[in-house]
């Protein structure tokens, strides 16, 4: 994140941004604050996923299937085009992924024999917490709340959408 701001301070207004990098960046939960930034700052994303984490675990773990970099790291990866235009409003994101089970050399033949134009890039719509894949429905927002800092020890909430009516710092010394 830090190479990427530090990238993006130094280009014009108009321009390019090419990183070959984790792919923890398209949807780990954590970074949710990144991609929101980034959608404002450029107006065309171009990712190309390579899957590869070592990390996850059974048939999430097959899928991901053999690191591009023959399993020196043990982290997915991504190659990520970020462009800047003057004037042009709003962020088009293109997310495209090799096939699930491709070895090291199969995504590194994939890489080879494929230009940028060539591939099909499916067009993504972030949600409202700025997720790019693997949008799960979650309805926060619609869960009933647990407490609410509206009240205070003594005074007990009038709303009816509330399971505690108290809420306190606890004990305190």
């Amino acid at each position: 994140t830090r190479f990427l701001r530090w990238a993006s301070d130094r280009l014009d207004k108009n321009g390019i941004i090419a990183f070959v990098s984790n792919n923890s960046f398209i949807e780990a939960r954590t970074l949710d604050g990144l991609r929101k930034v980034v959608g404002e700052e450029f107006n065309e994303i171009y990712v190309i996923d390579l899957k590869g984490d070592a990390y996850s675990s059974g048939q999430q773990r097959q899928r991901e299937a053999g690191n591009v970099f023959n399993n020196a790291i043990r982290v997915g990866v991504a190659v990520y085009f970020l462009v800047r235009k003057e004037g042009v409003e709003n962020c088009r994101i293109h997310y495209n992924a090799v096939q699930d089970f491709a070895s090291a050399e199969g995504k590194l033949a994939y890489l080879r024999d494929n230009s940028l134009a060539d591939l099909p890039f499916q067009l993504i719509r972030p949600d409202k917490h700025h997720t790019w894949i693997n949008l799960a429905e979650n309805a926060w927002d619609d869960l009933l709340p647990v407490a609410t800092k509206e009240t205070k020890v003594t005074k007990i909430v009038t709303r009816p959408d509330v399971i505690f009516k108290f809420f306190s710092l606890g004990v305190s010394t």
